[in-house]
């Protein structure tokens, strides 16, 4: 039982004595210390937008159907083309006195009532040319109107009738001299729908002036 004790502490002592010099092994060299990898991330700052105040409404394009598209297009082309056989206008000059009576007037010939429109007090202009076809005169140079829509009603083969004189001055104030000069009315109006075509709202009259 002793013996036995004592190689057990003889055995105990020998371990420990390995133990203290692995110990001290291990001391007379710097700790081996575990590597880790540190990954560096390069982050690219991008400077902050300014914050619009009134944010841009973006909005996606309709396709319309093909048949309803080109219905819209003929319906265009419809009120852009001048509409014939609507009205005739029609001029009388007089030449007598040193002057010229313009009597004209506009005529519906439609076969139905017609609405008209004027876009201010001018309801017409008279241009009058000479033999070398240069305006010579204008009527509604130097003349105000009233900036206002007039609408009215103009009822089947009703007629607007107009006078107005010619001086046989051009537009500085003098006497034109002798030749034959071109008078030409034309009319100012407008439809609700649809666009009227020129030559119904105007007409040409010759007349000769002689010393």
């Amino acid at each position: 039982m002793g013996k036995g004790t004592g190689f057990g502490a003889v055995l105990l002592c020998i371990s420990l004595v390995g133990c203290s010099e692995g110990v001290h092994h291990n001391t007379s060299q710097p700790p081996i210390e575990k590597s880790s990898k540190i990954e560096l991330k390069v982050v690219e700052i991008q400077p902050e937008e300014p914050t619009l105040l009134h944010p841009i409404k973006v909005e996606k394009g309709v396709k319309l159907d093909p048949i309803i598209e080109k219905d819209i297009m003929k319906k265009k082309a419809e009120q852009s083309t001048p509409i014939a056989g609507l009205f005739k206008t029609s001029l009388e000059p007089l030449l007598g006195n040193g002057k010229v009576t313009l009597n004209f007037s506009i005529q519906n010939v439609s076969g139905k009532d017609l609405e008209i429109s004027h876009s201010s007090g001018q309801k017409y202009d008279i241009f009058v040319y000479n033999e070398q076809q240069d305006e010579v005169y204008k009527w509604s140079n130097n003349k105000a109107f009233t900036e206002a829509l007039i609408v009215r009603s103009l009822k089947k083969d009703e007629k607007l009738a107009f006078a107005e004189e010619w001086n046989l001055k051009d537009a500085s104030g003098e006497s034109v001299p002798p030749g034959t000069y071109k008078i030409q009315i034309k009319g100012m109006i407008t439809l609700k729908s649809g666009v009227i075509s020129p030559d119904e709202l105007t007409d040409t009259a010759t007349i000769e002036i002689k010393k």
